[in-house]
């Protein structure tokens, strides 16, 4: 009996020049239980992409979805952390027929609300407790415990799986960073705009949590102190973590 054949998937990682140590061995643990996860039903391959814009190598990466007979592409940012299961994860979101799954992700600067964002309905409002006019708000208090796929109106990139039927959909260019009145956006937004203008959902799952390496804070007389407790909270949570019976 002839085994069936693999569906293939395209991943890609666009790496202007180079990976952060944390970033490198978060990866190789990744791929490593991609592989032992998927071998029997996916396959994969990377696509190399070095010193080109973003959103360059983003549409790169969907013509050769589109040229090569692909599934789709998953495609993660070279400063965030995803879980080791996180492609297996998405795969089921594949599976499942969604066409469009981004991981949550965090700003790299304060006050690192999530990347996950929501238009007002009334359009441009004014913020009272900042005095600020804003036309979007970051969602910033999702669900602690029961996380799963959630509607966004546009979202970070930290990992992102995006299928062949909604790439070969949406309007061309997939990715760019200005609006057709020439106002600046991140290339990711860009996208949601293109996504939901082809009638897909911009769909969050906010249970695949990825981290985001930002710069280390000046250690000095002020910052000392909280350095500490934060380093400590993350030690009695990870230790919390592997003395737990299974199954809890």
């Amino acid at each position: 009996m002839s085994k069936p054949e693999l569906q293939r998937w395209l991943i890609v990682v666009p790496v202007f020049q180079v990976v952060l140590p944390e970033a490198f061995y978060n990866f190789c643990a990744l791929m490593m239980r991609t592989g032992r996860d998927l071998r029997d039903t996916h396959s994969f391959d990377i696509m190399q992409a070095s010193r080109s814009l973003l959103h360059m190598v983003m549409n790169q990466a969907a013509q050769a979805v589109l040229d090569n007979g692909y599934a789709g592409m998953v495609v993660f940012d070279d400063d965030c952390l995803p879980p080791a299961d996180a492609v297996t994860r998405l795969m089921k979101h594949a599976e499942a027929g969604h066409d469009f799954v981004a991981a949550m992700g965090y700003m790299r600067l304060y006050p690192y609300t999530t990347t996950v964002g929501k238009y007002y309905d009334e359009g441009q409002t004014l913020i009272e407790s900042t005095g600020e006019l804003a036309g979007h708000r970051w969602l910033d208090k999702l669900p602690s415990k029961e996380r799963g796929l959630i509607e966004a109106d546009f979202c970070g990139f930290p990992l992102v799986l995006m299928s062949r039927r909604l790439i070969e959909k949406v309007e061309k260019p997939f990715f760019g960073t200005a609006d057709k009145h020439g106002g600046q956006m991140t290339h990711d937004v860009f996208a949601c705009r293109r996504i939901q203008d082809a009638g897909f959902k911009v769909l969050v799952d906010t249970s695949i949590e990825c981290g985001h390496i930002t710069a280390a804070p000046v250690i000095d007389g002020v910052t000392r102190d909280v350095a500490r407790a934060a380093v400590q909270w993350q030690e009695k949570a990870r230790e919390a973590q592997i003395v737990r019976p299974a199954g809890a």
